[in-house]
Order: C-alpha cells, then sequence, then structure tokens
C-alpha cells in the first residue's frame, strides 16, 4: 500500500516538474536560452530558420553594408550549444550577393545530402541559392550556384519526396498574384509542373507567404489577398501536379474576411486533412489562427467559427502578428510570432486541437524578451524536443536591428 501510494506521489511530482518544464527557455543555447548576432551594421534579419540531423542550427537572412545601401543574403550556423560553428563559411558566417545592390533570403531548407538551399530576392527576382554544408556556394546548381526568376519573389521553399524543390511566392511586376514553381534537384525548372514550371494558382492583387506539403505530393499555400478595401486570408490547395483541388472551398480557393485587415504568413497541414493558417488581423492588429476543414470550410469545433484571436483573454496577448505555425504529432498546435501587448517581444503560443491554450509555458505562451530590448519572431521549427525560433531584435540608442534566435523547452 505504501508502495502504491509513494508510486503515485513520484508520478505526480514528475508530471507537475515536466509541464514547468515545457515552454521555458534552454539555457543550455548561449547561456540564457537566447543568441543574437550583429555583423558590425545597422540591420541583420533572421527570416527564415532550419535544423540539421546533428543539431546544428541553419539561420537565413539578410544583412545590410557597414555604411550606405543594399542588402546582402546572411547564411549563419550555430553550434547546438549557440556559438556560431567555425567550420561553416568564415567562422559560422556567409554572406552572397545575387546581381546588384540587393539581395535577402526568407526561406531555407536542408537537404538530405547536408546541402543548404536559401529562398528569397534580388534586384532582378527570385532566386535559389545552394550551399555545401560547408557554406560554400554549390557550383553545380543552377547557374553557378543560382536559380534565378525574372519579376518574382520567393518567401516559401519546400523539398518533396523525389528531392525536388518547391517555391512559392508572387510577381511583382504588373498584377501582383500567387504563383508556385517547382524545379528539379540541379535547380532546373521543372517543366512537367502546372504550365511549363509554374502554377498560377489564381489569386490576384494577392501575396503568398508560405506553403506546406503532404507526402503524396499535395500542397496547400496561404497568404492575403486585396478585396479592394483591405485584405483578407487567402488559401489555395494544389495536386501534385500543380492543379487546384476542385473539391477544397471554391474550385480550389478559400477567402477568409476575419476582422477587416488580414494577413496569413503561416500554413500547416494537420491531421485528416485540415489546415491552419496563422497571421493577423484587425487594425490594431491581432495574433490569429484559422483551421479549416479538407472542404475548405472553417472547423466550427476550432473555438468560435473556426476564428481564434488574442481578444479578450483567449490567449495572453492583446496584440501582434503570427508569422508560423506547425501543427505537432499530438495535435496541438505552435505558433510564433510578435507580442505587441505593450512592446514587441518575440513569442510562442501553444493551442490545443479545438483552440484552447494548451497546459505549457505561462497560460500557453512562452517568449524571449532579450532584457529590455524590442523582438521579433519571423520563423520556427521543430527538433528533438525543442522550439527554435528565429527573428529579429533591435539594437538600443540606434536606428538598426539584429538578428535573434531563441530556444525553447517543448
Amino acid at each position: 500500500m505504501f508502495r502504491t501510494v509513494l508510486l503515485i506521489l513520484l508520478t505526480a511530482i514528475l508530471s507537475i516538474s515536466v509541464f514547468a518544464f515545457q515552454g521555458t527557455l534552454d539555457t543550455t543555447f548561449g547561456g540564457n536560452g537566447m543568441v543574437t548576432f550583429n555583423g558590425n551594421t545597422t540591420e541583420q534579419f533572421g527570416n527564415a530558420v532550419a535544423v540539421q540531423p546533428n543539431g546544428k542550427i541553419v539561420v537565413a537572412g539578410g544583412i545590410g553594408p557597414a555604411v550606405g545601401n543594399g542588402r546582402d543574403i546572411l547564411l549563419l550556423r550555430f553550434n547546438p550549444d549557440g556559438s556560431l560553428d567555425p567550420s561553416f563559411g568564415i567562422n559560422g558566417v556567409v554572406r552572397s550577393q545575387v546581381g546588384i545592390s540587393f539581395s535577402e533570403a526568407f526561406a531555407v531548407i536542408i537537404q538530405r545530402n547536408g546541402k543548404i538551399i536559401v529562398g528569397g530576392l534580388s534586384a532582378t527576382g527570385a532566386n535559389l541559392i545552394r550551399y555545401n554544408p560547408n557554406g560554400t556556394i554549390d557550383q553545380n546548381f543552377g547557374t553557378n550556384g543560382v536559380t534565378m526568376a525574372g519579376g518574382m519573389i520567393f518567401l516559401d521553399i519546400a523539398i518533396d519526396t523525389d528531392d525536388r524543390i518547391l517555391a512559392v511566392g508572387d510577381k511583382f511586376t504588373g498584377v501582383s498574384e500567387f504563383l508556385v514553381q517547382r524545379f528539379n534537384t540541379d535547380g532546373t525548372l521543372d517543366t512537367s509542373y502546372g504550365l511549363n514550371g509554374t502554377a498560377n494558382v489564381g489569386f490576384f492583387n494577392a501575396h503568398a507567404t508560405s506553403l506546406d506539403l503532404l507526402p503524396n505530393g499535395n500542397m496547400v499555400v496561404a497568404g492575403w489577398v486585396n478585396n479592394g478595401n483591405n485584405k483578407d486570408f487567402a488559401v489555395a490547395n494544389l495536386t501534385e501536379d500543380g492543379e487546384l483541388i476542385r473539391s477544397f472551398g471554391v474550385d480550389g480557393l478559400v477567402v477568409t474576411d476575419i476582422n477587416g485587415n488580414d494577413s496569413a504568413f503561416g500554413v500547416a497541414f494537420g491531421p485528416n486533412g485540415s489546415i491552419y493558417v496563422a497571421g493577423e488581423s484587425g487594425l490594431p492588429k491581432k495574433m490569429t489562427a484559422v483551421k479549416y476543414l479538407s472542404n475548405g470550410l472553417l472547423d466550427q469545433s476550432f473555438r468560435t467559427g473556426g476564428l481564434i484571436t488574442n481578444q479578450a483573454g483567449i490567449v495572453t496577448t492583446n496584440s501582434g502578428s503570427a508569422k508560423a505555425i506547425t501543427v505537432e504529432r499530438s495535435g496541438q498546435i505552435l505558433i510564433a510570432g510578435v507580442d505587441e501587448t505593450s512592446r514587441e517581444t518575440l513569442v510562442v503560443q501553444k493551442l490545443n486541437a479545438n483552440g484552447s491554450m494548451a497546459r505549457w509555458g505561462k497560460k500557453g505562451s512562452a517568449s524571449a524578451t532579450y532584457g529590455s530590448l524590442e523582438s521579433q519572431g519571423l520563423a520556427m521549427t521543430l527538433f528533438s524536443g525543442s522550439i527554435f525560433v528565429s527573428g529579429q531584435v533591435k539594437v538600443p540608442n540606434i536606428v538598426g536591428v539584429d538578428v535573434g534566435i531563441a530556444k525553447f523547452h517543448n
């Protein structure tokens, strides 16, 4: 009897300890769970993050010059303890310029062979660049390591089960529209996809920001569309071949007006073909998540009307923006972004499958304060029980930002 009671007490204590640990910063990373990078310039951005199988963290973004104008692609690699990896580039840092005057990366993925692909923008259009594991540009990819798409911008990329590269963004010449392109492993355009390599989704005056893939190759793309007065969430569901799935929404497309000025920045598939989209809505903007069923209808079991915003105590922040979202195997949802309740703060929130706040962190939320500095979470990835969020941290006393990375226990 005594042993049984003791076992129950120990189990309860262990359970409480685990819950208390979850949603806190991992102090083995950078000493306090947070790392910043400054390349001796006034601006550097951590727009995307990925983790290698060996636990090293790759961050992609942009960096300005020490003086003057312009921007280069910035690629950083950190050891698991948060120190820069000296075996990568020059002391853990790679800077690349595509074309002239301006380049920036908005997405990064790690291939199974360890090579790194970034997607972004240059002065002449969208670009993909592939780097070797040591940070040098892979000359066997595209043309001298670079693939270009004129008049476009790539904001998210993914790799399918055949190692082909999917890139989503929009055309910024003429009328902006959702576009998806697929590339072969060598960086050439896969002309068997869509129309000669490009799927024109069908949203115009629109901005595509994110994508997610299913193992069967089906894809969901999210962003926003201008309705003439303001912006609405926009979601498209496509087959492996780049065709719209007509059973989703209206001919494969869904538009959701949440609160008058809405922008989606992250998308993820959930169980049974459900789709979660995260972003911001209204003015002042609110952190917002939407759950769709596989047919494009709002899931009525996900809070009220399928919508959850951070109003009236539903979540811990009153204002802000969700920049990234992922769905765990448990069905719980993680959202990363910026809490603007009092000042900009990098934040992660965890929701249960029904949209309620999870028993995690502080009332379902965790933040990285970087002392008294303002910060934003822009991208998120999960690895081995940890959450990594990259973004930016405002530099004190000057107009500028540093790269910021935070690691949380999950």
